[in-house]
């Protein structure tokens, strides 16, 4: 029988899906504390909630706090004696490690501290920084110094050759002009009034056939 003992650690993590208030009223019940030291579970960090148990019990008390909706580690103590040299892992063992370190994801309550206390590399030092060169602007006015505001050089333009038009001038632009066209017409006349204008049309020439050979018959036979 394996001498090795085990603590039930609890993070503040519930299933997903459950409802916090009803996380929070169940662990109550299932470990009978009342709703104030059920919110110090849950204030971040890890928590204990059993010490030294044996494999066989804390698996229990996990499955039970699980069903609650609370979610927790079996870890070994830390009482426990170090071992000589570890044994070797099969390749069960090896495949049911990868599954619960594939599920080993779990979801924060609403509000809970998302580095435990473990990581927290302490409290942040001072910095001090030298402000003594800045200094604040009144609320009204350019926020610019005078000295650093950029102003273009002026442009200097000749309008030395230009003068104003008087009042009602054309000011019309000049456009270019084009030449007229110049069309001989020397060949051509006007058509008498009442001319017909249309096309003219070829007559075909009369007919005249030949009919000295044909004879009218006698009314009479």
């Amino acid at each position: 029988m394996s001498d090795l003992t085990y603590d039930l650690v609890f993070r503040g993590d519930i299933v997903i899906g459950q409802p916090l208030a009803e996380v929070k009223q169940k662990l109550g019940m299932l470990f009978k504390i009342d709703a104030q030291k059920v919110e110090q579970l849950f204030a971040g960090g890890s928590v204990t909630l059993k010490k030294g148990l044996n494999q066989a019990t804390a698996e229990k008390y996990k499955a039970a706090i699980q069903k609650a909706g609370a979610i927790v580690a079996v870890v070994e103590s830390s009482k426990n004696a170090p071992r000589s040299s570890p044994k070797p892992v099969g390749n069960r063992e090896r495949a049911a490690r990868a599954r619960e370190a594939a599920t080993a994801w779990t979801l924060a309550p609403v509000g809970a501290d998302l580095v435990e206390s473990q990581h927290r590399s302490g409290e942040a030092q001072e910095v001090a920084v030298d402000i003594s060169h800045l200094s604040v602007s009144a609320q009204q006015g350019n926020l610019i110094q005078e000295g650093e505001i950029e102003r273009p050089e002026a442009v200097v333009v000749d309008i030395s050759r230009l003068d104003v038009a008087p009042v009602g001038e054309d000011l019309e632009t000049l456009s270019e002009e084009i030449p007229d066209v110049q069309v001989d017409i020397s060949d051509m006349d006007l058509a008498p009034v009442g001319s017909d204008m249309g096309e003219k049309v070829d007559k075909p020439a009369p007919l005249n056939p030949d009919i000295s050979g044909i004879s009218l018959a006698s009314p009479n036979g």
